[in-house]
Formats: structure tokens, sequence, C-alpha cells
């Protein structure tokens, strides 16, 4: 099992569909809920110097794994990093939390995800390929 070539191979997955979900979803994945944010600078480079407030909104929540969930939905608004025309302003940074890189195709110790319910690119099996890929190297679909 090549770890790098599973890499390679999401990546090419969702570059695929970065078109689609520009013009056509919209960024909905952006717009509807939470961020796991894993670094302090992933914190740092979406909320800015605001995590105090946002910590006593409740908005921002330390997990006990020493991550941040960052629940924008609860501010009824959207990931504070998404233009109008839905682009992510901080897409290049090298700050750019994980999660937003490896949305919506997850790789793992051996495991791949797809997060059909939140992106319509994976609903509409526009991943499969990708997925099967792989799974052919030997990951499991969780």
């Amino acid at each position: 099992m090549n770890q790098e070539e599973v890499y390679a191979i999401a990546d090419e997955g969702r570059n695929s569909i970065s078109s689609y979900c520009m013009n056509e979803c919209a960024a909905k994945c952006c717009k509807m809920g939470s961020l796991l944010l894993q670094k302090e600078s992933e914190v740092h480079a979406i909320v800015g110097q605001q995590k105090s407030k946002l910590l006593r909104k409740k908005v921002l929540q330390k997990t006990n794994q020493g991550n941040y969930t960052y629940d924008y939905k609860k501010s009824g608004k959207s990931c504070p990093k998404l233009t109008e025309d839905n682009l992510c302003s901080i897409y290049k940074s090298p700050n750019r939390p994980k999660i937003c890189s490896d949305f919506p195709l997850f790789v793992f110790k051996g495991y791949v995800s797809l997060s059909r319910d939140f992106c319509p690119a994976a609903k509409a099996g526009m991943l499969d390929s990708y997925i099967e890929k792989i799974k052919e190297l030997g990951f499991k679909e969780i």
C-alpha cells in the first residue's frame, strides 16, 4: 500500500470537482456548519483576533483532544474566509485548515471516507472512481 499514491489519487479527485464546487454547488460546505481546527495556526487563520470572544459565545469550542470546533452556523453566517464569489480567501495559505483542503475525500490509516451527505458532487458520484482506485490499493471505505 503506497500512502503517497493514495494521497495523490485523493488530491486528483478533489481537483476534479473544484470548478463544480465554485460554480454549481456555490461552496455549500463553507456555508453549512462547522470546522474542525487542529492547530492554533488554523484557528488564527479562520478567526484571527476574535478567538476569546468566540470562545465566550460558544461559537468556538475546545475539544477534549485539544482541537477546536468552529461552528459558524451558530453565528448565522458562512465561513468567514468565503468570499461573495464563493472563493476561499485563504485557499493558498499554509494555515488553511486541513479539513478544508481534504474535503470531501478523507484518507487516514488505511481508510477512505467520502462526505456524501454534505457534498453534492460526492452525492452525485463524481468521486466514486477515485474511491474505487483507493480501495484497489487496499484502503477500506468507511
